[in-house]
């Protein structure tokens, strides 16, 4: 099955089901919108997620080592930055470049940020800044702050970007429209395979202790 079509269909079937009285967007919701991108980003997850993890088995010692080297360079995650180079390219063109200038951006991103944040919520900021691009990003985050919410906060976060996508709210923002739900999409489905990559480094660990014991 061709996952990048299956996601892209999806996505597509998303905006097709969100309607408007007229481009203003009054009555707009978006927790219900982000519960219908949920359902759907579900859907495409539970399809995805064998054929990650049969790639997982055959493929990650592989590349691991690229991995680490550059997410010890720029002091970010190698299991993020393997789950963001999966999603990008399913591991099929790696190139040391991109991932060095993707772990550039996560590591700017990062230092941006307040320190007090949660490891998690830093990087799922470093996504979306990442697919939206920077100016978007500042953009979602001070419509954040304008509707009461955190700018720093990924939850908070979350249910504003979507509103980059209409002109009622981008028309009054500096960098105007972005794609906000494909960020979201973006950003969801690493973290899905993130969780994954830590299932089965955990699994190994065990597997491992548990041979050794035998001996």
């Amino acid at each position: 099955m061709n996952l990048i079509f299956f996601r892209t269909f999806l996505l597509s079937f998303l905006l097709t089901q969100i309607t408007f009285a007229s481009d203003h967007a009054k009555g707009f919701n978006p927790p219900k919108v982000q519960q219908q991108l949920y359902h759907l980003a579900k859907l495409y997850h539970f399809v995805a997620a064998k054929e990650f993890k049969s790639i997982l088995e055959t493929q990650l010692e592989n590349y691991r080592p690229i991995f680490e080297k550059i997410g010890h360079k720029y002091n970010v995650p190698w299991t993020l930055l393997a789950t963001q180079a999966y999603q990008e390219s399913r591991w099929q063109s790696l190139i040391e470049e991109e991932l060095e200038k993707r772990a550039k951006f996560l590591s700017e991103v990062q230092k941006s940020l307040p320190k007090n944040l949660e490891g998690k919520n830093i990087w799922a900021l470093g996504l979306v800044a990442y697919k939206l691009g920077k100016e978007h990003f500042y953009d979602a985050q001070s419509l954040t702050a304008l509707h009461g919410k955190n700018p720093h906060l990924w939850k908070d976060l979350k249910e504003i970007v979507p509103l980059l996508h209409y002109k009622y709210y981008y028309k009054n923002l500096r960098y105007g429209y972005a794609n906000g739900f494909d960020a979201i999409a973006y950003v969801d489905a690493i973290q899905h395979y993130y969780n994954l990559l830590i299932e089965y480094e955990l699994a190994m660990l065990t597997k491992e202790s548990s041979n050794g014991a035998k001996k």
